[in-house]
This record gives structure tokens, sequence and C-alpha cells, in this order.
């Protein structure tokens, strides 16, 4: 896996602008890139620790299709440590992480969650002001119809 050379500028702006929908525009988004040689030491990782044909399939079309670099770890982690106990568990995730370089990437993977936490929170206030204008719309035609009635109703 690799960084874009320009993460550090595009985090800066990101930080700098939050409210803007970043993941739509911003075109190294994700920072970190699943290269060839990822799905090659990822392929290897699933021969060596998936045993039947079946599974192993599925967790490669799995990694075809995923794109984001956390995803693509949790994504072999998973299928290469399941039904295994857990003291195999944490040698295989070691494997996995040292294999993929996952622990170089712990201080933008921790950035990142921020981000995304950052990005979620935009979300839900997005959502609620959404709900907010939706509320008080109806709510105006409440007392709309209300007042209109009781105008009704005193000139009768």
């Amino acid at each position: 896996m690799e960084l874009h050379e320009n993460t550090i500028s595009g985090i800066t702006e990101i930080l700098n602008n939050p409210e803007v929908d970043w993941i739509t525009n911003y075109p190294d988004f994700p920072f970190v890139r699943i290269t060839k040689e990822d799905m090659k030491e990822a392929r290897r990782l699933c021969k060596k620790y998936i045993k039947t044909e079946i599974n192993r399939c599925d967790c490669l079309r799995h990694l075809h299709t995923e794109l984001h670099w956390v995803s693509f770890y949790h994504y072999v982690r998973h299928f290469c440590t399941k039904g295994k106990r857990p003291h195999r568990r944490e040698m295989i995730d070691a494997d996995i992480r040292s294999s993929l370089g996952i622990d170089k990437f712990g201080e933008i993977e921790e950035i990142l969650e921020k981000l995304n936490s950052i990005w979620w929170c935009i979300g839900e206030i997005e959502a609620f002001k959404h709900r907010i204008r939706f509320e008080s719309l109806e709510l105006q035609k409440q007392i709309l119809e209300r007042s209109v009635k009781e105008w009704c109703d005193s000139n009768d």
C-alpha cells in the first residue's frame, strides 16, 4: 500500500473546509492506495490461511471490489482468521499486518478515522437540518390550517 503524495496538503484542505463532501469531491480519497503487489500478497495470504477453495474465492471476490485500504485489510483478516483459535488469529493478524504493511499507516489510519468521524457528524448534522426543515414546514402548515379554521369559525 502506498500513500498519495499530496496526503498532508489534502488533509489540511479537508480540515479547513470540513463541510464539503470530500469523499466525492476529493480525487485522492482515500489517501492510501491498494497496489497490485497488495493484491498479490492478499492472494498469497488467502492461499496460506484459507483451506477451502470456496472461502478463498469468496475472499478474493470481496477484495477485488474493495477500494478502501482499511476494509481491504479487514476482509483479508476476517477470511484468513475465520474459525481459527484466538492465539492462531493473533499470529495470522500479525502476519497480515506485516505482509500488507498496515502498521506503517497506523498514524494516518488514526487521522483518517477522525476525519471519517467528522464526516459522519457532518452527515448527521445535514440529516437533522433536513428533519428540522421538514418538521418546521409541517408545523407551519398545521398553524396555518388552524388559523384559517379559527378565522372561518369566527366569521360565522
